[in-house]
């Protein structure tokens, strides 16, 4: 996955989302709880930290503590049938 070079405070400010975001999450892997989601995560080697209010969800790839966005997460978990 290539990325423009963006400073890490810079990048907490988009890294997350909201309430839209986690409900996304719930969505995709149609499941409402977000400890199951969490542990899905989880078991691709994403830690995640999910919200359901103003604070910011955030994404790290485990492996290598490389922060994703959300829309980047999507795309992982579509591109790699995560959600089946």
């Amino acid at each position: 996955m290539t990325r423009n070079s963006i400073k890490d405070d810079e990048l907490e400010k988009v890294n997350g989302g909201t309430q839209s975001q986690t409900n996304e999450l719930r969505s995709v892997f149609q499941i409402g709880e977000k400890y199951v989601i969490k542990y899905i995560l989880f078991e691709h080697g994403i830690d995640a930290n999910l919200y359901d209010d103003a604070n910011k969800n955030s994404y790290v790839i485990r492996e290598t503590g490389e922060k994703l966005r959300h829309h980047e997460l999507m795309d992982l978990i579509r591109e790699n049938h995560w959600n089946e």
